[in-house]
């Protein structure tokens, strides 16, 4: 038993350090990850979601640090698009 329990719990930390997608279309990623992992690998995970569109992951809103559930939010732009011109679509 004493030695199922740190098993356990290693086994748990690893399911849970990794990014996850929340939500995905063509034109956005919202992604969590725990604070344990590095930004840059949920950019990683956007990119390849958003690749199935031909597009590529824009960060517009980074995760608050101060909540466990914060999100990273990414527009997928495509070629000759611009990330000013999509906020601009989005909030009409």
């Amino acid at each position: 038993m004493k030695i199922l329990m740190p098993v356990m719990a290693a086994l748990l930390a690893g399911c849970a350090a990794s990014p996850e997608i929340i939500s995905s279309s063509e034109d956005n990623v919202v992604i969590y990850a725990p604070p344990s992992v590095a930004p840059e690998a949920s950019q990683v995970l956007a990119d390849k979601e958003c690749a199935k569109s031909n597009k590529t992951a824009r960060l517009v809103r980074e995760p608050d640090a101060n909540s466990p559930w914060a999100a990273s939010y990414f527009f997928c732009i495509g070629p000759g698009e611009n990330s000013a011109e999509i906020k601009n679509e989005k909030s009409d």
